[in-house]
C-alpha cells in the first residue's frame, strides 16, 4: 500500500519480484491520469485508487486495502508480507491492520516517508 510519495517505492518492488511471485499493489494518487502501467515478471495485481478532494493522504488507499481483505482474507495470508509506504498515519493504520489480521511483525515492514500536518497534533523532532 502506498500513496503518491510511495508510489516509486511500490514499483520498485513489484519489479524486483521473481516470476511466479504474487503480489497486490494498492496505490493512492490525487488524479486518475497518475495511474499508470507497472512492470514486473511476477502476478502484480494493481489497483489504482484516487483519493477525493480534501481527503487525507493514505487514507483511501488504506480503506480499498481494508475493503478488499474483509471482502476475500486469502489476499492477506499469514505467511504474506506486507509493506505500506507513505503518509505516517496511513502507513500505521496499514501495519496495525495487517497486526490485527494475524501477519507477524516480521512480515510487515512499514515506511513512513512524511507526516501530515493535523491541527492540534504535535510533531515529532526528527
Amino acid at each position: 500500500m502506498a500513496d503518491e510519495a510511495g508510489v516509486p517505492a511500490a514499483e520498485s518492488t513489484a519489479r524486483s519480484l521473481a516470476a511466479g511471485s504474487r503480489a497486490l499493489l494498492v496505490l493512492e494518487v490525487p488524479s486518475a491520469d497518475d495511474a499508470r502501467a507497472t512492470c514486473s515478471a511476477a502476478d502484480v495485481d494493481v489497483r489504482w485508487v484516487v483519493r477525493a478532494p480534501g481527503e487525507a493522504s493514505g487514507a483511501a488507499a488504506l480503506a480499498h486495502l481494508r475493503r478488499l481483505v474483509e471482502a476475500d482474507p486469502s489476499l492477506l495470508p499469514p505467511d504474506a508480507r506486507l509493506i505500506a509506504v507513505g503518509e505516517t498515519g496511513a502507513v500505521a493504520g496499514a501495519r496495525h491492520f495487517a497486526l490485527s489480521r494475524g501477519l507477524e511483525p516480521g512480515r510487515v515492514r512499514a515506511c513512513p516517508y512524511w507526516l501530515l500536518d493535523r491541527p492540534g497534533k504535535r510533531r515529532r523532532a526528527s
